[in-house]
C-alpha cells in the first residue's frame, strides 16, 4: 500500500507553521529514528521495527515543554 503524503513537505509545513517542539510518527516501518523538518522541528519515527523496542521516552528541554496559554 502506498501512502502519498508520508514524509511529504505538506506535513512538514503544517508542523513548522504551528511551532511544534517535536513531531512523532510510527507509520514508517523502514527508515531512521531521527529526522528534522526544514524549519528545524525534530521528528522521531517510533515504529517498532525502527526503534527496536515497544516504546521510547523522549525528554524535551524544559524551555521547550512550557507553552503559553494562548498557544494551547
Amino acid at each position: 500500500e502506498i501512502y502519498p503524503f508520508l514524509g511529504s513537505y505538506l506535513l512538514a509545513e503544517a508542523i513548522d507553521e504551528e511551532g511544534a517542539d517535536l513531531a512523532v510518527h510510527g507509520h514508517a516501518h523502514a527508515g531512521t529514528e531521527h529526522g528534522m523538518t526544514s524549519g528545524g522541528v525534530q521528528v522521531r519515527n517510533v515504529a517498532q521495527p525502527v526503534i527496536g523496542r515497544a516504546f521510547h521516552v523522549y525528554n524535551l528541554p524544559a524551555r521547550q515543554a512550557i507553552r503559553s496559554a494562548d498557544h494551547v
